[in-house]
């Protein structure tokens, strides 16, 4: 790859603290980090709109500080960042990674070892001029089973800075010369930076929690992608992952602590504090957005049923898709499948935050999060 000349690293000299700038480049993340890509007057990105910062500047996270839980997965992820301030080849993180900048805490589930990213390449679009790059990076509408490409995502055993092999999802190209605005405005507009595996690293800036949906600040170590459960558990065959189906209802069933066959708002919002959420995350939420913990309730119980059904009953809820037409085309987005089932379950998700906040406040004497 041919060296973009025109930039440079940036370190900035400032030290962190109240009423000074963030210094660029270290592990500490706080509201006012930023990253630079290419050094001095690159375009810039700050923290995520999505975190939520405590009055000291530090992020509040559901399972708190996020902290290092494979040394191969970190150490590339902070080569990556290395070469986004330096203009270089970047990563931005998605699915399984990008969960846990959202929860923080500790990314070291046995059932995901790998690193689920956006390749950002910059490449000459000339091989002889290296004033004309080339920014290219996924924006694909459908890319859900592209991190099932195992020669692509896999953990691969290598040495140096690039241990664990990036990647597993589609690109498309942004021509610049030497640096278009459109690729600014893509830096710029499109992406944030965040914190993940314990280092600095990129994010998109939609309040997205990976492959994790809406339960996925609930701590379910064997779980697997409840954010596109159908698409797994039935468009991939019923059979195929039927150990992550067994490890994610396992999870699920274990926060029906009455064994009732239904997880309520009260066994829930008791339990997670024992696993590990922070209680100050979950008072921030009750504040700021409390449909964040209904709708994590209302999903997990969503899914405990739909995993249940096809565990019991294979097929069925396939032959029931189908027969109201919702059942989608193959490469087609399962978004309307997904919502057929949420209301056959009478568990859609909810957004008035009055309403969220009055079944809040109502744990403690109702049994359900009612429509």
């Amino acid at each position: 790859m041919v060296m973009i000349q025109s930039f440079t690293i940036l370190f900035s000299v400032f030290a962190l603290g109240s009423g000074v700038l963030p210094q660029e480049g270290t592990e500490v993340f706080r509201v006012d980090s930023f990253a630079t890509f290419g050094g001095a007057g690159g375009p810039k990105v700050t923290a995520c709109p999505w975190y939520r910062f405590s009055s000291s500047g530090m992020p509040i996270l559901p399972r708190g500080p996020s902290k290092v839980g494979d040394e191969c997965r970190t150490k590339t992820l902070r080569h990556y960042m290395k070469n986004f301030r330096e203009g270089k080849t970047f990563a931005v993180l998605a699915a399984g990674t990008e969960l846990f900048a959202h929860a923080g805490g500790t990314h070291n589930q046995g059932n995901d070892g790998d690193l689920d990213t956006v390749m950002v390449d910059v490449v000459p679009t000339k091989p002889t001029d290296s004033g004309f790059l080339q920014l290219r990076h996924n924006n694909r509408t459908n890319h859900l089973t592209a991190s099932f490409s195992m020669r692509t995502v896999r953990l691969h055993i290598r040495t140096g800075e690039i241990c664990m092999s990036a990647g597993g999802y589609g690109k498309e190209t942004v021509n610049t010369a030497p640096l278009s605005q459109a690729a600014k405005n893509y830096i710029q507009n499109d992406l944030c930076l965040c914190q993940a595996d314990g280092v600095q690293t990129i994010c998109t800036q939609r309040d997205h929690w990976g492959d994790g949906g809406a339960s996925a600040w609930v701590p379910m170590p064997e779980s697997k992608n409840l954010g596109r459960a159908l698409e797994t558990y039935i468009g991939l065959g019923e059979g195929t992952w039927a150990g992550w189906r067994s490890g994610s209802l396992g999870d699920l069933k274990s926060y029906d602590t009455n064994s009732d066959g239904e997880i309520t708002p009260s066994e829930l919002l008791q339990e997670v504090p024992k696993r590990g959420v922070a209680r100050e995350w979950l008072d921030a939420m009750k504040a700021e957005d409390p449909c964040v913990l209904v709708n994590g309730q209302r999903d997990a119980n969503l899914w405990y049923h739909v995993l249940k059904d096809i565990e019991q009953h294979p097929g069925r809820l396939h032959k029931e898709m189908d027969h109201a037409g919702v059942y989608p085309a193959k490469g087609s987005s399962w978004d309307q499948a997904t919502e057929w089932v949420r209301k056959k379950y009478s568990l859609e998700l909810l957004s008035d935050k009055a309403k969220c906040r009055s079944l809040v406040d109502g744990t403690a004497s109702s049994s359900s999060f009612s429509s």
